[in-house]
């Protein structure tokens, strides 16, 4: 939150109270400070915090592209770059700047910059710049980043020929043909471009980037036309024209061009060959990201090996010098003088062979058929000549044509054929395979060519072994080396029978079926068909799955669906043939129906799908078995049952001998899991003469709301060994919860178990936990409330027990939820209210192995926490409100702990001015009672510490204190005595006694005399436990036990004494006690005033024994000083009393 002061800050501080992980106080904590202590300004109690505005420190910034070419000059497209800024704060943080930023450029006539996200240039700009800075500003922080502009302060069209001419005799518009044609001349546009007024220049070609904005003037006169990125300027009309380029109404370059109509002549035509183009490597240096290095590119003229292909780029020659090049659409046609050295397809020649001489004719043909010009080109086509040839082919094995085997994979009767010429050491290699001379020599019968398709070789219809060479008719002598093809056929099917052992399983073979016994309805043996296609080679394939085989079978015997042949029941025991045809081939097997029975003779295998244990929710977790089998006959049957499917109607019986934990569906074999059990299950499953079993754990896990203890597999709670330890881990299921309070119990049989410890699970959320132990014995609860939001799961583990076994047999953990909540104030119930039973938290355990020779003291749980009989019994309920009801809805519980600490959460907002007032609208209007139940402790305040107190009280661990009353001597009705009088009920409201409960009283003074008044007084009800502070500083007194006197009433009544003294100091302790008399710190509590300094009493600790409850030793202590709960006067002693009031004497 912001501060208004900045620098070093003081900071103070103290604890209030301190308390270890089973929430009991620490006493005389010490306070450690940080050990790096530079300023040398900390102590134990008291320290500093540097406190500083998150002032911004500094920026950097960057941009995207830190090179900008000012093409907007030329063509007018806007060329911009990213401008991002970084603010660095004092906390630490980095974060983007957006706003409040000023930026400006330092070359305006360079660069522009946009809302301090964008520099850019937009062709207005009138120079360059090595280095524009782009400056921004926040408050008084700057940053800057360079930017390089490289401007084109010079652009300019080049035209070759700027007077473009008639060519005579050459016509356009057909049939008339009665337009001239004139010259046409390349134009190429350049730009030097620079920065800082021309220190650095760079020449550059950009003619395919002025596309939108190069024009004619006139172009009735001039025609621009492009071909590609190449701009030509085609003469249309005698007349003159400029070509310009202009952008944003600037022109930036302009050149004339005159048309006339004066003729040319054509004097000659040139055809040149282009082979190809070999480029340079790029030249070194690099100008910025937005140029391209230069290479130099070289026109290839040569032809160097057969079948090479080449350009012929025709150029026409005028009288005037000039020359243009002229293609097919000018009426070009290309002729070869000699085909068997050079063809022509279009305007590219394909050279066959070495040879010299006019071998191409080139003719300008005019519009109106005429000829223009003619030419002859002599070329000299010296080619290299090829070392050797290679012949490829896909593959070397292949059927005959239209083999049955063709449709499998790796099955083919044609392959790839791929020729080619090896020249120069195999450097250079060139594909022949399409060249019409080509010619492939076969040895054999066994492979064809395919001569309509020279690429394709083919089986053709005989088996055996063919060699296959290759060569060209004009090269006879350059041959191949040779590839040796195999060609084989099919030539026939093989069926085999497998006894069918389920869906995916075969059995063994066999050519007889059988008759299942004990299989109701009866039912055959089922065969598994295979189908195998055999290659002239000896190799089987397996068909059997292929969709174009068939099978057939006389209906009398049965089926076959799926490849499988079902017997028909009816049918007469005898000899059938399965038959099968697959692409031409045949084959059958001979088979029996055989009328006698094969008999399970063994279960090979008993498995669940759940694996040993069967775990999950009552009457809904579910496990298959599956059972393997082997018959008579030797076939092994995978699966007869198995996932609930029965492929062996009535062959098998499954039952349990616990139906209780585990249910069996006797002909499904499903299972059912029902409730726990502390040894394994017996499934066993049957059949006529065999039987098989397993043992399967039965272990319930938790449905959402309930609780689970033990283990998640096996047995929930594993055997153990008398004397042993035995751990169980408790869990909930709160999925799609957010977790509150809990409060959970086990009962146990105290005989035969010791309770150790109970500690928090690995999921204990957090906040304030507890524990109640032996109260009575054979009892645990635990729990607590959750200090900040948890989302629960499905598997939680909230607290872990242990025990240790004391007597050998089978014994029973119940467990029970007391209360389950959601987060908040409110706190709504999770699942069902409780206290309600948990279905997966009643386990069993066995405690083995023998006793030792001296004999246990037994312990009888119902002598130690039966009911009082006598006058004191707890048999009615406070009538004041419910003690410790913060939330005001008549009980208390669980949920009034997290009522108030939200409340504590809420207030500690509305103090630190976080929020104006509460969120929650019920701690805007608390009534007095909900004050009151807020502070339990009686600190005059309500804090954590109360929230720790009302855990405790709910877990039997402390008392609520109804009231306190102090009768002094000068009181009516005192009869000269001293009385203090303390109500103290427990979390049910029932009235406390001292069968589980001691109070004591403390009296302290300043005053030093008030140690003998102390010390001279007599108790009539109630025993001294301690006379003096001994270790005190300032104060006198002593310590009394209280006498329990009905009614929840623990009281002082002294005999008259000589107790003369004002502002005298009343705290108390309270202490209870477990079934088994035993008590500890967190289950005593010093009750006294505010906690909160200046303190009227100083610091004490004394030891006391208590006159009941096996003399008890308990500490009584306050470690930084206290406020008593109460102070009071009791101004007449003894012998002036009895001037005033006259004793009067009661007998027994």
């Amino acid at each position: 939150a912001a501060h208004p002061a900045t620098g070093y800050l003081p900071v103070n501080y103290t604890i209030n109270f301190l308390t270890n992980v089973n929430k009991e106080r620490i006493s005389n904590p010490t306070m450690l400070y940080a050990s790096r202590n530079e300023d040398g300004q900390c102590n134990d109690t008291a320290g500093r915090i540097n406190v500083q505005q998150n002032d911004l420190l500094y920026m950097f910034s960057f941009v995207g592209n830190s090179v900008i070419l000012n093409s907007a000059v030329w063509d007018g497209n806007r060329v911009s770059t990213s401008v991002a800024v970084m603010g660095m704060y004092r906390s630490g943080t980095a974060v983007r700047e957006t706003s409040g930023l000023t930026c400006t450029s330092s070359h305006p006539t360079a660069l522009k910059v946009l809302g301090c996200t964008e520099a850019f240039v937009d062709g207005m700009e009138t120079s360059g710049a090595s280095a524009a800075m782009v400056r921004i500003n926040k408050g008084s922080i700057t940053t800057s980043v360079p930017l390089r502009v490289w401007f084109p302060d010079q652009i300019t069209i080049y035209v070759e020929d700027r007077t473009l001419n008639a060519i005579s005799d050459v016509y356009s518009s057909p049939p008339a043909c009665s337009t001239p044609v004139y010259q046409q001349s390349p134009v190429r546009v350049e730009c030097s471009v620079g920065y800082d007024g021309g220190a650095v220049r760079q020449q550059i070609i950009i003619t395919r980037n002025v596309n939108a904005t190069i024009s004619s003037s006139q172009p009735s006169v001039v025609r621009l036309v492009w071909n590609g990125d190449a701009l030509t300027a085609q003469g249309v009309n005698p007349g003159a024209s400029q070509l310009r380029i202009r952008v944003g109404g600037v022109v930036r370059s302009v050149v004339d061009v005159v048309v006339t109509a004066a003729q040319v002549n054509v004097s000659d035509i040139h055809l040149e060959l282009v082979s190809g183009l070999n480029t340079s490597q790029l030249a070194g240096g690099t100008v910025g990201s937005q140029f391209t290095q230069r290479s130099r590119l070289t026109v290839q003229r040569e032809v160097g090996y057969e079948n090479a292909v080449a350009s012929v780029v025709s150029s026409a020659l005028f009288s005037d010098g000039r020359q243009m090049q002229i293609t097919a659409s000018d009426g070009l046609n290309l002729t070869s003088l000699n085909t068997s050295v050079l063809t022509v397809s279009g305007e590219r020649v394909t050279v066959l062979q070495s040879g010299r001489g006019l071998l191409l004719m080139g003719t300008w043909v005019a519009c109106n058929g005429g000829t223009v010009r003619a030419t002859r080109a002599l070329y000299d086509f010296n080619l290299d000549t090829p070392e050797r040839i290679q012949l490829t082919l896909g593959r070397t094995d292949l059927t005959v044509t239209g083999d049955a085997s063709t449709i499998l994979s790796g099955y083919t009767d044609t392959t790839t054929v791929k020729v080619e010429y090896v020249y120069r050491s195999g450097t250079l290699v060139v594909d022949v395979t399409s060249d019409p001379r080509l010619r492939l020599r076969i040895t054999g019968t066994a492979a064809a060519w395919v001569t309509s398709s020279p690429s394709i070789l083919s089986g053709g219809s005989v088996v055996g072994v063919s060699n296959v060479t290759a060569y060209l008719m004009h090269r006879p002598t350059i041959v191949s080396m040779p590839v040796t093809v195999t060609v084989v056929r099919s030539t026939g099917l093989a069926l085999t029978v497998r006894v069918l052992s389920n869906t995916n399983v075969h059995g063994t073979t066999t050519t007889q079926l059988r008759r299942y016994a004990d299989v109701v309805p009866s039912m055959y043996q089922q065969g598994q068909i295979t189908c195998q296609l055999q290659i002239s080679d000896a190799r089987m394939e397996d068909i059997t799955t292929q969709s174009v085989l068939q099978f057939t079978v006389p209906s009398a015997f049965g089926t076959i669906s799926g490849r499988v042949f079902s017997p028909d029941v009816s049918a007469t025991p005898g000899p059938f043939t399965i038959g099968a045809s697959f692409r031409g081939q045949n084959g059958s097997l001979l088979m029996t129906v055989d009328s006698s029975v094969v008999r399970l003779a063994s279960i090979s295998s008993l498995v669940s799908s759940q694996g040993a244990t069967l775990a999950g929710i009552k009457d809904q977790a579910t496990a298959f078995l599956r059972v393997d089998g082997v018959f008579s006959d030797g076939t092994a049957y995978p699966s007869i049952v198995q996932n609930g499917v029965v492929l062996l109607p009535n062959l098998l019986t499954f039952s349990v001998n616990n139906s209780d934990s585990i249910s069996v569906n006797n002909a499904t074999g499903m299972l059912r899991l029902h409730s726990n059990s502390p040894v394994p299950v017996e499934i066993r499953v049957t059949s006529s003469l065999i039987s098989a079993m397993i043992n399967l754990f039965a272990n319930l896990q938790p449905a959402v709301t309930d609780m689970d203890i033990g283990s998640t597999s096996s047995s929930p709670l594993a055997p153990v060994r008398i004397g042993s330890i035995l751990t169980v881990p408790v869990r909930l299921n709160v999925v799609g919860s957010t977790i509150g309070a809990i409060k959970l119990e086990v009962k146990y049989d105290s005989n035969a178990f010791m309770i150790d410890d109970v500690r928090t699970g690995s999921d204990w959320p957090g906040g304030i936990f507890e524990k109640t132990t032996n109260d009575p014995p054979g009892e645990v609860s635990f729990g607590g409330s959750i200090s900040s939001p948890h989302s629960g799961k499905a598997s939680m583990e909230i607290a872990v027990i242990t025990f240790t076994a004391r007597s050998t047999g089978l014994f029973t953990f119940n467990s029970s939820i007391i209360q389950l909540t959601e987060q908040g104030a409110a706190g709504a119930d999770i699942g069902l209210p409780g206290p309600r039973d948990a279905v997966a938290g009643r386990v069993s355990a066995w405690v083995y192995g023998t006793t030792s020779g001296r004999r246990r003291r037994e312990v009888d749980s119902e002598t130690l926490y039966s009911p009082r009989e006598d006058a004191h019994s707890r048999s009615r309920r406070a009538t004041a409100n419910t003690l410790g009801d913060t939330n005001g809805d008549g009980s208390f519980d669980l949920r009034d702990v997290q009522f108030l600490q939200t409340y504590l959460l809420e207030r500690a907002l509305v103090r630190q001015n976080i929020v104006p007032d509460y969120p929650s609208v019920q701690f805007r209007n608390l009534t007095s009672n909900q004050l009151s139940a807020m502070d339990p402790d009686l600190s005059g305040d309500r804090n954590p510490e109360d929230s720790v107190y009302l855990v405790r009280v709910n877990f039997k661990l402390q008392r609520f204190v109804n009231s306190i009353q102090v009768l002094p001597t000068q009181g009516a009705g005192s009869n000269c005595s001293l009385a203090i009088n303390i109500s103290v009920y427990d979390l049910t409201g029932q009235m406390a006694s001292e069968r589980d409960t001691a109070v004591l009283v403390a009296l302290a003074d300043t005053e030093m005399g008030f140690a003998a008044q102390f010390a001279n007084t007599a108790l009539f009800s109630g025993s001294l436990v301690n006379q003096t502070y001994s270790n005190a500083v300032g104060q006198y007194g002593g310590i009394w036990q209280t006498s329990d006197f009905g009614n929840g009433v623990f009281g002082i009544r002294t005999v008259p004494s000589e107790i003369a003294q004002t502002n005298i100091g009343l705290i108390f302790t309270v202490i209870t006690f477990d079934g088994l008399g035993n008590t500890d710190t967190s289950r005593q509590a010093v009750l006294g005033g505010t906690i909160t300094p200046p303190f009227a009493f100083g610091a004490f600790d004394v030891n006391v024994t208590l006159a009941s409850h096996r003399s008890t030793s308990v500490r009584v202590f306050s470690t930084s000083g206290y406020n008593p709960v109460q102070f009071f006067d009791n101004t007449v002693p003894a012998a002036v009393c009895f001037n005033f009031h006259p004793p009067y004497f009661v007998f027994d």
